[in-house]
Parts: structure tokens; C-alpha cells; sequence
């Protein structure tokens, strides 16, 4: 595709028409490309077993997608609302204020991000629901 640029470049010398295609070609590709908006890791190891799941939030061909992994493995993946990613939002923030004061026989740890920010978190009360929840407004029916 670069040499076809350049042909253009050398036999028509018309910058308004190669600038023009670069135009359409990013476009295409800008498209076409998968845009990570935000994922967090979600691990529960304890006494009354474990779990190790993963959320990601993408924007794809202007359409926004939730996926699902467990243990590295895709399990769902559900086109989402922006009112959905709303919640992830409200989740992102929820988690910043989760304390870690109490003890509790399972370890549960977030790992988040959402735009810049990455935040790591272990819920060592096991009173906060929020994945559950987060999970249950994506994927269910």
C-alpha cells in the first residue's frame, strides 16, 4: 500500500489527492482497530474456593463490547450501552474506596484501569460485591 503512495507521489505530484487518501486509509485503519477503554482483573483465592476472571471494555467499528475471561479464557462477550459503561465508571470509582481494615479468610484482589488511571485494591473485609454486580449488568439477560 506504501509503494502505491508513492507511485501517486512520483507520477502525479496532486498532494490534495495523496493527502486525501491518507485521510481514508487512517480512517480505515483507525476503524478496524480494537481501542481498549478500560478492563479490571478480578482474583478470589480462600476457603470457600477461588476464582480468576478478567473484564474488558473496547471500542470496535464504533460499537462498544464487553468481554469476559476466565483464567485467561474468553466465556462472554455482549455488545454494551453507555449506560453500562456508566456503571463500570461508578464501579472504578467504588473501588478507589473499598478499605482494607478487616480480615477475612478470602483474598480478594482488583486490578483496574480506566482511562490513565490504574488502580490495584484488595478487599480484605469480603463485603464488597461490586465485580458480582458489574458482571450481572453486563451479561445478564
Amino acid at each position: 500500500m506504501l509503494s502505491f503512495f508513492c507511485m501517486l507521489i512520483e507520477n502525479r505530484g496532486n498532494s490534495l489527492l495523496i493527502a486525501a487518501l491518507l485521510i481514508v486509509a487512517a480512517f480505515v485503519f483507525l476503524n478496524q482497530t480494537r481501542y481498549r477503554i478500560a478492563n479490571v482483573h478480578f482474583t478470589a483465592y480462600g476457603c470457600f474456593g477461588s476464582e480468576e476472571s478478567d473484564l474488558e471494555i473496547f471500542r470496535k467499528d464504533h460499537v462498544l463490547t464487553a468481554l469476559l475471561s476466565t483464567k485467561g479464557k474468553p466465556t462472554r462477550e455482549k455488545i454494551i450501552t453507555t449506560s453500562q459503561l456508566d456503571s463500570f465508571i461508578t464501579f472504578f470509582k467504588d473501588l478507589k474506596n473499598i478499605g482494607d481494615h478487616t480480615f477475612c479468610t478470602t483474598e480478594i484482589t482488583f486490578i483496574a484501569r480506566y482511562n490513565l488511571e490504574s488502580i490495584r485494591k484488595t478487599d480484605a473485609d469480603c463485603s464488597w460485591d461490586g465485580f458480582a454486580k458489574l458482571k450481572e449488568t453486563f451479561f445478564s439477560n
